[in-house]
């Protein structure tokens, strides 16, 4: 039987609309601007920063996890004596700096921030997966699972093209990326040291939650 009509406009809105929503996401922020997307388990990004002067040196990027919290809450078991024995219960304790403290009382470690760092120096620009708890600085992981596939640095924009998987490839330094998560878009090119080593972050990062499944590209 010959299509008709009516199948052909079907055909011709089904693939029309696949294409609407197999597309990417972007965020975008003065200078800054990513562009970003999954496609066969591999997450895709795209740095655009505009307005940068001639041979500065300096660093940006985009995180992923809850790290940098201000204040944490730990729980203490504590036990009180009862006519009937001793009993327990939890009680909660607020602490406002996260300096030297690595465990909680349960033993789970503390979150972090999982930071894809791009770097440029001497008109150079490097790609680094790293890892960052609270307030220190951060250090690259041991793995260092993100695939650079082009650099531009041409007429005051730098352009940097990479990607990672989507699944924690490295725990707990790496971030699973599906589903939805809590991003930070470093905005802005921030100071860097002579050696590399980061500045703190001019503007206070942007936080949004990326559902990466409602991003193809």
């Amino acid at each position: 039987m010959a299509p008709t009509t009516t199948t052909f406009t079907l055909f011709t809105l089904s693939h029309l609309l696949a294409s609407i929503i197999a597309a990417p996401c972007i965020f975008h922020k003065d200078s800054y601007q990513m562009i970003y997307g999954i496609r066969k388990g591999i997450v895709h990004f795209r740095l655009n920063l505009h307005h940068v002067p001639y041979m500065t040196s300096g660093w940006t990027g985009v995180g992923f996890g809850n790290g940098m919290i201000n204040e944490i809450v730990l729980e203490r078991k504590e036990s009180y004596q009862t006519d009937s024995g001793s009993r327990f219960f939890l009680k909660k304790r607020k602490i406002n700096s996260i300096d030297n403290i690595h465990l909680n009382e349960r033993g789970s470690m503390l979150e972090g921030l999982d930071a894809i760092i791009i770097r440029v120096m001497n008109g150079r620009v490097n790609v680094t997966d790293e890892y960052v708890r609270g307030y220190t600085s951060s250090f690259p992981d041991r793995l260092n699972n993100i695939m650079v596939h082009s650099t531009l640095i041409k007429g005051g924009m730098i352009s940097v093209t990479f990607s990672r998987s989507a699944n924690s490839v490295e725990y707990p330094y790496d971030s699973p990326l599906l589903g939805c998560q809590p991003w930070k878009f470093v905005i802005g090119f921030n100071r860097i040291g002579p050696n590399g080593e980061l500045y703190h972050h001019a503007t206070t990062p942007v936080h949004k939650t990326v559902c990466i499944d409602e991003c193809r590209m």
